[in-house]
Formats: C-alpha cells, sequence, structure tokens
C-alpha cells in the first residue's frame, strides 16, 4: 500500500527534520546546548518581543510549556522576562545580547542547511520552494 502524501503532513516532517539538523549541526559546533523549543522560542523572539501566552500562540504549545521553556533560557541567560506596566502578573519575553547573538550565528547554520538542501533539489527548487511558502496562504485557503 502507498503512503498517502499530505501537503500538512509533508511540511510538517520536513519541519521536524530541518530543526533537527540544524540543532545537530549547533551542537558539532562545540555550542551551548540549546532544545528544539528553546530555539524556536528564540527564533520567535528574534523579530519582536513577544508575552508567553502569545508565544504558545505561535508554537501551538501550551502556557506552562512555554514558561518551562523561557525558564531555561532565562537561566542560560538567551532571554529575559520584563513586567508589563499596564498587569503586573503579565510579563513579555526578550532577547538579551546572548540571545541576539545566537540568532546571528544560528543564521549561518541555517544557510549551511540551505545550501546542502540546494545541492540535492537544485538551487532553482530552493528559490521557487521558498517563493511559495513566503506567500501569505492565510486569505486563501481559511
Amino acid at each position: 500500500m502507498q503512503k498517502k502524501s499530505y501537503l500538512p503532513d509533508l511540511l510538517s516532517d520536513k519541519h521536524l527534520l530541518l530543526r533537527q539538523k540544524v540543532r545537530m549541526l549547533w551542537q558539532q559546533s562545540g555550542r551551548e546546548d540549546v532544545t528544539l523549543a528553546e530555539s524556536h522560542l528564540i527564533s520567535l523572539l528574534e523579530d519582536q518581543s513577544e508575552t508567553i501566552a502569545g508565544a504558545a500562540r505561535k508554537m501551538n504549545i501550551s502556557r506552562q510549556a512555554v514558561h518551562r521553556c523561557a525558564k531555561g533560557l532565562i537561566e542560560k541567560n538567551y532571554i529575559d522576562d520584563k513586567t508589563i506596566q499596564k498587569n503586573e502578573r503579565d510579563k513579555v519575553l526578550v532577547l538579551t545580547d546572548k540571545g541576539s547573538a545566537f540568532c546571528r550565528e544560528i543564521i549561518e547554520v541555517k544557510q549551511q542547511v540551505e545550501e546542502e538542501i540546494a545541492e540535492k533539489i537544485g538551487h532553482e527548487n530552493v528559490i521557487w520552494l521558498k517563493k511559495l511558502l513566503e506567500e501569505n496562504w492565510d486569505n486563501k485557503i481559511m
């Protein structure tokens, strides 16, 4: 029986595979270990600070899981949590200088992975795939 190939499943599988590859290369470089969830949270905070609830929605995990992940990153000095003035209970997660450096360094690793993929499927296909994935599908499919 032939396995069915559905786009959501294929994208999900490749996403996990790529994140694992980036993490493996990061570890091989001798840098401090960062879990997949921690790396995902740091990458999310690269563009803008975020509350725990907001990060949980974007990462599609529980607030408790984001809180545990954030706690580990705070201990490692990759992120910090700042109290929101309007609400003492809510905190916003922000990158530290070490977290920003991680983002810059991980880009090199991601570029290496992208180049490996381009060697296998062709540079034109990588450009085409990135263009498709950068499109806004929300208003087209939902």
